[in-house]
């Protein structure tokens, strides 16, 4: 081997391992949401399972959602770090004045009205974790059992991997968790990133109430389901290297007959129009009746009204052209219906301001990056993309409202786990660095004899006056490379 072909390896070793590393680590991570699992749910009953993941890894007592505390804007929080006056999914029903269309994305359940809510989500600022993972490399593909919004294209771009949402009350818990490991197991395009979202015990919460036995028994089968997942994991040789973790959008509060309002007694409903309603309610009222309908609407017992510009900043919603001129939200456990004619059929709901521990969530998180038996403080569900970011090892591609400084205290030493990857590709390099100098100086010195001996060989032949030449010519053609050709 020639001088510059040592020094060449000896320049090129470093960039080669450093390759093999990264192509080889690729962090996994999975998130869970179980809807509607109000934070105090782990003690209703016994939950094993979850107390497993919790001794052998962390838990925040709640987590401070986003409001409105309902499904989609909620989920659409953690995945991109972003409030809902920021990422634009500002209910489950929404009204653009710019596009001057209604839209109920608990209805969406064909792939051409997924397509058509894509301009609802796509602006300059949204890139949800399952897109901005699979930014990172061609190497890392995400993986979303019916996340909701997941199935809608943002600048065209999808999951590599995914289920409709539309499909989330047909499809078993157990056949979506076999399903989100055999993806993680796939031997051509792996995932490295898995969403699962189960809708319950939201619909338990909404038909039996909160407080019932119907969500107790909910919870000890989703105890069941979470001890099913660990064992799927384990048996496939995953649960020791994947990050998981665990978490919903919001809680449950009991609501009953004797608590509902009916807006048609104190406003004219010609007079506007009532964007979603329960909990809270977005209300455009017809043009030169805005102030006639909100001062109507102050008279309502237990109701709280805002003009936009009013709405507090703490709530992170007025900033939006989807958020109307006047919005309502109701003291917690109160209802509110459009028109008398309509009887209330729940017992549990959610909506209500996220201030209320009622509708806080929970979180339980487990892998190699997280500390063991650790209890948290609460933290702000708008901080789990940037904890998200971090366990796979990548940088949001544009700013977030969350911070990684609310949630690192969660991880394995005082960083992220970024921090020890970084060190592990260091330590790589300056290993083989120091095993390519020593080859390239052993090289060296082997040309160095060789030299010697060539020349001596040169003199006993008598040969000086053609070694020469062969010398000058060799310099002229080092001469006549450039430096890209070395």
């Amino acid at each position: 081997m020639g001088l510059f072909q040592v020094i060449y390896l000896f320049l090129s070793m470093p960039r080669l391992i450093m390759s093999v590393i990264c192509h080889e680590h690729i962090p996994r991570l999975l998130i869970v949401s179980y809807d509607g699992f109000r934070w105090n749910y782990l003690t209703r009953t016994q939950t094993p399972n979850f107390d497993y993941l919790i001794e052998k890894g962390v838990k925040a007592k709640w987590i401070k959602n986003v409001f409105p505390t309902v499904t989609f804007p909620n989920h659409y929080t953690i995945v991109t770090g972003l409030y809902p006056e920021s990422h634009g999914i500002v209910g489950n029903t929404m009204y653009d004045p710019a596009f001057k269309e209604n839209l109920y994305l608990e209805t969406i359940d064909t792939e051409e009205q997924s397509k058509n809510v894509e301009k609802w989500v796509s602006n300059k600022i949204n890139i949800p974790i399952w897109l901005e993972n699979q930014k990172e490399s061609s190497k890392r593909h995400s993986g979303s059992i019916m996340w909701p919004l997941s199935e809608v294209p943002v600048d065209g771009q999808l999951p590599k991997k995914f289920v409709d949402y539309n499909q989330s009350t047909s499809t078993s818990l157990q056949d979506r968790i076999d399903t989100i490991v055999d993806w993680f197991l796939d031997e051509v395009e792996p995932i490295n990133l898995g969403l699962l979202y189960y809708h319950e015990p939201d619909n338990a919460g909404h038909i039996s109430g909160p407080e019932s036995e119907n969500v107790t028994n909910m919870i000890s089968f989703l105890d069941s389901a979470t001890g099913y997942l660990i064992e799927k994991l384990k048996a496939a040789n995953l649960f020791d290297s994947i990050n998981i973790i665990l978490t919903s959008d919001h809680g449950m509060t009991a609501v009953s007959d004797e608590r509902v309002i009916y807006l048609d007694k104190y406003a004219n409903p010609m007079f506007y129009q009532l964007v979603g309603y329960g909990a809270f309610g977005n209300i455009l009222p017809v043009e030169g009746k805005e102030e006639e309908v909100y001062q109507n609407l102050t008279k309502v017992p237990h109701l709280h009204v805002y003009l936009k510009e009013d709405v507090p900043e703490d709530y992170h919603y007025k900033n939006n052209r989807r958020t109307q001129p006047i919005l309502v939200e109701l003291e917690l456990g109160w209802y509110f219906c459009p028109d008398s004619s309509e009887k209330l059929d729940i017992k549990g709901s959610h909506g209500y301001n996220n201030s209320f521990p009622d509708m806080h969530p929970y979180f339980i998180a487990h892998g190699p990056a997280f500390k063991e038996g650790f209890v948290s403080e609460e933290f702000n569900s708008v901080d789990i993309y940037s904890l998200m970011c971090a366990l796979l090892e990548i940088k949001p591609s544009n700013p977030v409202n969350g911070s990684l400084d609310k949630v690192k205290h969660l991880l394995r030493g005082v960083n992220s786990s970024m921090d020890t990857t970084l060190l592990t590709y260091a330590l790589a390099i300056v290993f083989v660095t120091t095993i390519a100098g020593v080859f390239s100086i052993s090289a060296c010195r082997h040309q160095h004899r060789y030299n010697k001996v060539s020349l001596c060989h040169s003199r006993t032949m008598k040969t000086n006056v053609s070694g020469m030449e062969s010398l000058d010519s060799c310099q002229h053609l080092l001469k006549s490379l450039s430096d890209d050709e070395l």
